[in-house]
């Protein structure tokens, strides 16, 4: 099981981790740690921290910003996780959101962008480097429309099957 999950309930929440904060899940099963918990939350920050799975099986989400317009996230550090941030739009709402300054390390897929409308967002000095043998995607784009800004070093491991960027035919 999942030891724990941090629901964003409410617009204008603010996670602020300093002085070297860590957050750690170690379940079976990890799903996602941190995400709304409905749709239409918006003005969502996240600033610094790292937070790391550690039952190496590298799986779950560390952040999903999916539907949340004008987020931030700042200053973070993400390790051992399926996908490091996703922004899965259903609701057509995944805009005007910036990340910056985030370093991914041995994630499976570093950002994941998809839906009707995840755009307008600015990716600013993104440093994912994908887990050997997990065969992800540092930035995978799928259905992904209008303009998103990425600004990234995508160092793809040495193993077979790891691709640095994906763009989806529809994106």
């Amino acid at each position: 099981t999942q030891t724990a999950k941090l629901s964003v309930a409410t617009s204008s929440t603010k996670l602020i981790l300093s002085g070297g904060a860590s957050i750690q899940n170690n379940g079976a099963t990890l799903s996602t740690l941190i995400g709304p918990s409905t749709t239409g939350l918006s003005r969502i920050e996240i600033h610094g921290g790292k937070f790391l799975q550690t039952n190496a099986t590298a799986q779950g989400v560390c952040i999903d910003m999916s539907d949340m317009p004008n987020s931030w996230i700042g200053n973070t550090r993400i390790e051992e996780y399926g996908t490091g941030i996703q922004m899965i739009d259903a609701t057509s709402t995944s805009f005007y959101s910036s990340v910056r300054d985030v370093q991914m390390f041995n994630v499976n897929n570093g950002i994941s962008l998809g839906g009707t409308q995840p755009n307008l967002n600015l990716w600013e000095n993104i440093r994912i480097r994908t887990k050997a043998g997990g065969a992800g995607t540092g930035v995978n784009m799928v259905d992904t429309r209008g303009n998103v800004f990425i600004m990234v070093d995508a160092e793809p491991a040495t193993a077979a099957g790891i691709t640095g960027f994906h763009l989806d035919g529809t994106t």
